[in-house]
């Protein structure tokens, strides 16, 4: 079973369901503490250090905005799969769909992660609408969630070819990428085939 975990903006209306089932959990992210309302947050997206920072100092409300979801989540994630059912949708919205869902989309994926039988996708509908800071530079790239990095507006550029990604053990054609806004380069831990088509 896949389950697709999604943020989105508000603002643009929820996203639609690709399998035709017509969508599944939405989750209201606005109640949550906003990065938004700090000016030198604003250049960053969900999937970022300062905000994953951000959202550290609240993790009494992460954690129970998060405990909650997961629950129900993981709820029918089970009924689905004696069902006999093929795909689950989990949507999480804010305002701008570049904070707040995106952080949170993240971690319900990293929790859902280790469920047998279950393959979770991250999506980001509004990434093409986020403004990022074009100077951004972090020297610990490896903190950036996987998912991340393929949501990102930049261009990776192919450095080699022809290795094993080890994250998820399949064959791509660029073992290695340099990214112009980390102005690092971003290993086989981090990228591979099923995160490509939004790279390149």
């Amino acid at each position: 079973m896949k389950i697709s975990i999604l943020s989105f903006s508000y603002k643009r209306g929820l996203p639609e369901d690709a399998s035709g089932n017509g969508g599944g959990f939405v989750f209201d992210c606005r109640a949550m503490p906003n990065p938004f309302w700090d000016e030198s947050l604003r250049g960053f997206s969900g999937c970022d250090k300062p905000v994953v920072d951000f959202f550290e100092q609240h993790k009494d409300k992460v954690n129970c905005f998060l405990n909650a979801a997961e629950a129900l989540v993981r709820q029918s994630a089970d009924q689905y799969q004696k069902d006999g059912r093929e795909h689950l949708q989990v949507a999480f919205g804010c305002t701008g769909g570049q904070h707040r869902s995106v952080y949170f989309a993240e971690r319900m994926a990293e929790r859902l992660a280790g469920i047998d039988g279950v393959k979770v996708e991250v999506c980001h509908a509004a990434r093409k609408y986020w403004k990022i800071r074009s100077n951004y530079k972090n020297s610990s790239q490896n903190s950036i969630p996987t998912s991340c990095l393929s949501n990102h507006r930049f261009r990776l550029q192919k450095q080699r070819i022809g290795t094993n990604c080890g994250n998820c053990k399949e064959i791509r054609r660029a073992g290695s990428w340099h990214c112009p806004i980390l102005d690092s380069e971003v290993d086989d831990k981090h990228i591979c085939d099923r995160y490509r088509p939004g790279l390149m």
